[in-house]
C-alpha cells in the first residue's frame, strides 16, 4: 500500500524558497531544507527526488509570484517607481531576506546545468517583460519619446535592479541605494520623475 503524503507540498516549497533565498543553492545543505519544511529526508527524495529538483520546483514557484508582482497600471512611471521602492525597501530591511532570489540564482545558474540556466533566464525575462510594457504605455502616453528605445531601456532597467541587489549585499543603507536607483532610472530614462 503506498504511503500517505503527510505534508502540503506548497507549504514546504513555501519554506524551501525561504531556505534557497537566504543563503543561495550551493550553501544550502538537504538537512538545512529537511529542518525548514519539516519533512523526513526520505519524504524529500521521494517527493522532489533531489537538491536540484526541488531548486527548479523553487523557482517554478517563484515565476508565478513575480507574474503577479509585475504587474502594469496606466501609470507607468509609477509602476516602474513603485517597482523600485519596493526593492529598496526591502533590500535595506534587516529582517528581510537578503538579495534576490533572482540575483542569488543568476550568480550560481551556470554551476548548475542549462536547465537551470534556462529556468533563470525566464525568470529574468518577467522583469524585462514588465519593464517593456511600462514603457510602452509611457510612449503611448508620451511620457517618453516616440523613437525611445523600449528593449534596450528595459533590459538596463533590469541590469540595474540586480544591481541594487547585489550593492544592498555589501552596503544595505537605504540612503545609498536610494541615490544609485535615482541616478541610474534617471540615466535610463531622462525624463523619469524622483522616486516617491
Amino acid at each position: 500500500m503506498a504511503r500517505t503524503r503527510q505534508f502540503d507540498e506548497n507549504v514546504a516549497l513555501d519554506k524551501a524558497t525561504s531556505v534557497f533565498w537566504s543563503k543561495g543553492y550551493e550553501r544550502t545543505s538537504v538537512q538545512d531544507l529537511v529542518d525548514a519544511m519539516g519533512v523526513q529526508r526520505a519524504s524529500l527524495y521521494s517527493v522532489f527526488k533531489d537538491k536540484k529538483n526541488l531548486f527548479r520546483r523553487v523557482l517554478s514557484r517563484y515565476k508565478e509570484f513575480m507574474k503577479d508582482q509585475l504587474v502594469s497600471t496606466e501609470n507607468p512611471m509609477n509602476d516602474i517607481s513603485d517597482y523600485f521602492v519596493k526593492v529598496i525597501d526591502r533590500e535595506s530591511d534587516p529582517s528581510q531576506c537578503k538579495s534576490c532570489l533572482l540575483v542569488r540564482s543568476a550568480i550560481e545558474a551556470p554551476f548548475l546545468g542549462s536547465e537551470v540556466q534556462e529556468d533563470v533566464r525566464e525568470l529574468t525575462k518577467l522583469k524585462e517583460e514588465f519593464f517593456v510594457r511600462s514603457l510602452e504605455n509611457a510612449k503611448a502616453k508620451s511620457e517618453v519619446p516616440q523613437d525611445f528605445d523600449v528593449q534596450g531601456k528595459a533590459r538596463a532597467l533590469v541590469g540595474l535592479c540586480m544591481g541594487l541587489n547585489t550593492l544592498s549585499q555589501i552596503n544595505p543603507n537605504k540612503d545609498y541605494l536610494i541615490s544609485i536607483a535615482r541616478h541610474g532610472l534617471k540615466d535610463i530614462i531622462p525624463s523619469f520623475p524622483n522616486l516617491h
